[in-house]
């Protein structure tokens, strides 16, 4: 058990910034979080992402079915966003029932909860008892020691176009497109410059077929785009 030296006596008065050296040898040292006021914490965190000293990557819960935003709401109970934020991947997809077409919200990954933080063994630890939470998904790339068991962060790569897909929020909306001879043309919306994820587009019911990568396994997908007459 590493030896915290006693750093703040006084948080109301002293400057922050004059003890980030004293800070950052104890985050060197122990790599956890800080002891110090939930503000100063706020300012700490932003000063080692600004200078890349917070590794923030983006982890997969594996969450009983159904419950993916019941713990989303467990995570931003128990977590600040500047810790960890969490996104549960959704795509407004048309459906013709009783002959009304309907906008319909579904998961795009079924299950799934994906968050963005830096993890340690303590955040490890809170992570897997969150409620209706089962596993962090591994592919045995790291391996907590306290809690003997793998996991591993997602690609760089294939987190990059879910995040494009799904722009500011969390819901994949409908695309512009329009067909000339058998190429697909994306006018507006999220799959504009990611045309080449699109591998089929079905014009009676206004959805494209994407090819996604989620944790090294392919997946075929479903999203609503708006097909055009001609170009905008």
């Amino acid at each position: 058990m590493l030896q915290q030296p006693h750093l703040l006596h006084n948080t109301k008065e002293l400057d922050i910034f004059s003890i980030i050296p004293q800070i950052l040898r104890i985050y060197l040292l122990n790599h956890s979080y800080f002891l110090v006021s939930s503000k100063h914490s706020s300012y700490l965190r932003i000063y080692f992402i600004m200078k890349g000293l917070l590794i923030l990557k983006w982890y997969a819960i594996f969450v009983e079915s159904g419950k993916e935003e019941v713990v989303q709401k467990y995570l931003r109970l128990y977590f600040n966003e500047q810790y960890l934020k969490s996104v549960v991947p959704k795509r407004l997809v048309p459906e013709k029932k009783s002959g009304i077409v309907y906008n319909v919200l579904k998961n795009i990954f079924p299950g799934y909860v994906l968050i963005k933080t830096e993890m340690t063994n303590e955040m490890f630890h809170k992570i897997k008892n969150i409620p209706r939470s089962l596993r962090l998904v591994n592919s045995g790339s790291y391996y907590s020691q306290d809690e003997g068991a793998y996991y591993s962060s997602i690609d760089e790569k294939e987190i990059t176009p879910i995040l494009q897909l799904m722009g500011n929020g969390e819901v994949v909306d409908y695309s512009k497109v329009y067909l000339e001879n058998s190429k697909v043309i994306v006018e507006s919306g999220p799959l504009k410059g990611l045309e080449g994820i699109i591998k089929k587009v079905d014009k009676h019911k206004n959805r494209a077929k994407i090819f996604l990568t989620f944790m090294g396994v392919e997946k075929t997908i479903d999203v609503g785009i708006e097909i055009l007459s001609e170009p905008l």
